[in-house]
């Protein structure tokens, strides 16, 4: 609404508009916030990275997907699931 305002008053293309709401009282949470996700997105990646390392390490041992599923703490399908995607990932 207020893109098709300003490009009408400016008689430019709404595509060449763009609008930043900016609340001074909550600038400083909301970076928290921000600062926060993208903690968390590193960290779900780390533990992501360290979950197929456990899951290959556990599996090179011999050890079935059932108990290293109990071992994880996840699923033996879930295993299933990691594993399928690192053959996948390694065949490619």
């Amino acid at each position: 609404m207020a893109r098709d305002a300003i490009a009408t008053l400016l008689d430019i293309p709404i595509e060449d508009v763009a609008v930043a709401v900016v609340v001074d009282s909550v600038a400083e949470p909301l970076a928290e916030l921000q600062a926060a996700r993208r903690a968390k997105a590193e960290a779900d990646a780390r533990e992501t990275s360290a979950m197929s390392h456990a899951v290959t390490a556990l599996l090179r041992q011999g050890i079935n997907q059932r108990d290293a599923g109990r071992l994880l703490g996840i699923s033996h399908q879930r295993v299933s699931q990691i594993k399928t995607q690192l053959d996948s990932d390694r065949a490619a």
